[in-house]
């Protein structure tokens, strides 16, 4: 869940069952309204697929995007 807008008031959080938006409750799996992303391709991932996936897995900018602005999936 990337929680980088909501954070900075650039969205309107919205609760989920009467739980609250907010990284505690997300973290903490309360609130159960976040999105997870995962990269699946059909087969071995060729071009510009392989190459942001590359990204994703080895540069110090993204790393440094997911550990401060995504909560991990448990």
């Amino acid at each position: 869940m990337s929680n980088y807008q909501s954070d900075k008031g650039g969205v309107n959080t919205v609760g989920f069952n009467g739980v609250a938006c907010n990284k505690a409750n997300a973290v903490s799996g309360t609130y159960q309204g976040v999105a997870r992303f995962f990269e699946v391709t059909k087969g071995r991932a060729t071009g510009a697929a392989s190459a942001f996936i590359g990204w994703i897995e080895n540069s110090a900018a993204a790393k440094k995007i997911i550990s401060t602005q995504w909560i991990p999936i448990k």
